[in-house]
């Protein structure tokens, strides 16, 4: 199953582009016209291995693009949010 999108102001979900791997408590923040999810694990469980990725949705293309940038340390259920030069992760 895919992930879903709920564009607004229609009050309609579609099915997006799934992510390249699974990712549990993974954190999104808006950017712009897109959004980026930071961190992750392979399940939503705090056994699972973590991940200090970060991904773009790409609306144009409808797909995810891994960015150059990394979190400092692997983490999952932080908190995301953008700032006007980039973005910050509560990695505590």
């Amino acid at each position: 199953m895919g992930n879903c999108f709920l564009p607004f102001p229609k009050d309609l979900w579609l099915p997006g582009p799934g992510l390249p791997r699974p990712k549990g408590g993974g954190r999104a923040a808006q950017r712009g016209d897109t959004f980026v999810v930071v961190g992750g694990a392979d399940a939503d469980d705090d056994d699972a291995e973590r991940h200090s990725d970060v991904l773009r949705f790409d609306p144009d293309g409808d797909s995810w693009e891994l960015m150059g940038q990394t979190l400092g340390s692997p983490d999952y259920v932080a908190a995301a949010l953008m700032a006007p030069d980039g973005f910050v992760v509560d990695c505590s």
